[in-house]
């Protein structure tokens, strides 16, 4: 009887196993899945800080050439509202919020330059501002007259390497 009891208890406990090691492998997969998704969270965030720093760099660049514009002997007729340089009074209600930043729309200057492989070219608009003014730290000496100076802003917009992340920058420059 010994013999038969002992030849009983072996039998049930095979079936045993086989549960057990049934679920070890569905805790393993659980833990693969959770790591899986992970690095997919990872690999897509950090694919649009790339795609957000590029935007970054192509904004800069545009703002760069903006400012090279105004530091160039020709300047662009502003009264005349051609494409990308206006002044402040007849810029009506077009601000960088609704304006075409499409540079074959004919509104913003298109740059061309040295950027990375974007979908859209970088693009920037310069406003010539009414205001004008005095550079601080002028002499006020009655026989040394003030420079007047101008002030103008610079919008730039840079698109990612998807058209996802855009980036648009402001800059003042003051001329005398």
């Amino acid at each position: 009887m010994n013999a038969l009891a002992t030849l009983g208890t072996k039998t049930r406990q095979h079936g045993v196993v086989l549960v057990i090691s049934l679920l070890m492998l569905l805790v393993l997969t659980l833990i693969g899945l959770a790591a899986t998704r992970s690095t997919t969270l990872e690999q897509r965030m950090t694919t649009n800080q790339n795609d957000q720093q590029v935007a970054f760099e192509g904004a800069e660049a545009a703002l760069r050439s903006g400012e090279a514009v105004l530091g160039s002997v020709s300047q662009p007729n502003y009264a005349a509202n051609t494409a990308g340089a206006y002044t402040q009074a007849t810029m009506g209600n077009l601000t960088w919020k609704n304006i075409q930043w499409d540079a074959s729309k004919g509104a913003v200057y298109d740059y061309t330059g040295l950027q990375p492989n974007t979908i859209i070219d970088p693009t920037y608009f310069i406003v010539q501002s009414n205001q004008t003014g005095f550079i601080s730290g002028s002499s006020l000496s009655s026989d040394t007259p003030l420079k007047n100076t101008f002030v103008y802003f610079i919008y730039a917009r840079g698109v990612g390497l998807s058209s996802n992340n855009a980036v648009v920058l402001q800059s003042v420059y003051q001329i005398q």
